[in-house]
């Protein structure tokens, strides 16, 4: 009886470790919190928006947008590119799937040469969160 417990507990310690590391669905509303607090709404998958914040740096736009392309299932070399937002739209970064080539906005990015990039890897995105929390470590205390 104990060694079954001890498996029950086990697996539940398992599960709730599990939901810390990944994002959190609000009830199939749309949208979810990356662990970095930042707010993305979809609406089908694609696109997406990464809602603003005041104080919001470039690589937090970033980070989210590929937290959500982990959370949708994309693959890691998938390109994601800004779009610009409908008149009128609340306050955003949207973002594709989708290479829209020279209609996508700029980065925003710091990149070495003239040209600056207007898609990036959904695995290079994600991989901008380890700046994000390298940078604003309090944002994760509280």
């Amino acid at each position: 009886m104990q060694a079954v417990l001890n498996r029950i507990l086990a697996f539940g310690l398992l599960m709730v470790l599990a939901g810390c590391a990944s994002p959190v669905l609000d009830g199939g509303s749309g949208t979810f919190r990356t662990s970095e607090r930042a707010t993305v709404v979809y609406a089908g998958g694609d696109p997406f928006d990464v809602l603003s914040r005041s104080g919001y740096a470039v690589e937090e736009y970033w980070c989210a947008a590929g937290r959500y392309a982990n959370f949708a299932g994309a693959a890691h070399n998938v390109r994601l590119t800004r779009i610009p937002l409908p008149e009128g739209a609340t306050p955003a970064w949207r973002f594709t799937f989708q290479d829209v080539g020279e209609a996508g906005l700029p980065s925003g990015l710091a990149t070495i040469g003239a040209t600056e990039e207007r898609a990036v890897s959904a695995s290079k995105a994600h991989g901008l969160c380890t700046i994000v929390r390298s940078r604003f470590p309090f944002l994760f205390f509280f």
